[in-house]
């Protein structure tokens, strides 16, 4: 879980921790940003947060922030997750963080 009181910049947001834990089945998996970016529609949407690949398409539709999820779709997502732009730079709550290991497909490969 992100709980660092710091806005997140390209320079700290790669040493934030995964923000949910992978299941077994996704332990091995790797992607590269280039995998992300091929599912960058509404209708297959992942994207990186800190350091895990997550898959949201089923999520995009019941998410209660809005369509603001679809602008992550096929990026590094970890900023929008991170600093939610649209409520005040605040956290995601920790039932964001479960649901979000449903999601999980993979670890993002460092450049």
């Amino acid at each position: 879980m992100f709980t660092s009181k710091k806005p997140v910049t390209q320079k700290t947001q790669e040493t934030v921790k995964p923000t949910a834990q992978p299941t077994k089945a996704a332990d091995n998996k790797t992607f590269a940003l280039e995998d992300v970016a091929k599912h960058g529609e509404k209708t297959d949407c992942w994207m990186a947060i800190n350091g895990s690949v997550y898959d949201v398409t089923p999520f995009i539709d019941n998410h209660p922030g809005g369509a603001i999820i679809a602008t992550g779709c096929g990026k590094d997502a970890s900023i929008l997750f991170n600093l939610r732009p649209n409520t005040k730079k605040a956290p995601h709550p920790e039932q964001a963080n479960e649901g979000l290991k449903k999601l999980y497909v993979g670890k993002l490969k460092s450049s």
